[in-house]
C-alpha cells in the first residue's frame, strides 16, 4: 500500500468521525434545547452518558444560544479528532 493509499484512507477515517461528532452535537444540543437533561439524553439516542455528560457540559458554556460548530469543535478536541 502506497503512502498516498494510506494517507487518503487516514484522512477518510478523520473526516468521517469529525461528521459523526458534528451531527452527535446536533443531536444532543436540540435536546438541551428542549430542556432534556444528560440521562435522558443518553437514554433518548441512546448513546453512552459519558459522551453526552461531556457534550453536554461543553454547551452549557454556549448556552442560551448555542454555537453547535464552536461545540463540536471543542468536543473533537477532548477526543482527539
Amino acid at each position: 500500500m502506497s503512502i498516498l493509499s494510506i494517507r487518503l484512507e487516514r484522512g477518510q477515517a478523520i473526516g468521517k468521525a469529525q461528521g459523526e461528532a458534528s451531527i452527535l452535537t446536533d443531536l444532543i444540543v436540540k435536546k438541551i434545547e428542549q430542556g432534556i437533561m444528560p440521562k435522558q439524553i443518553s437514554e433518548i439516542l441512546e448513546i453512552d452518558l459519558a459522551t453526552v455528560e461531556k457534550i453536554y457540559n461543553i454547551a452549557k458554556e454556549y448556552g442560551p444560544n448555542y454555537n453547535v460548530a464552536k461545540i463540536s469543535e471543542i468536543y473533537r478536541k477532548t477526543i482527539s479528532i
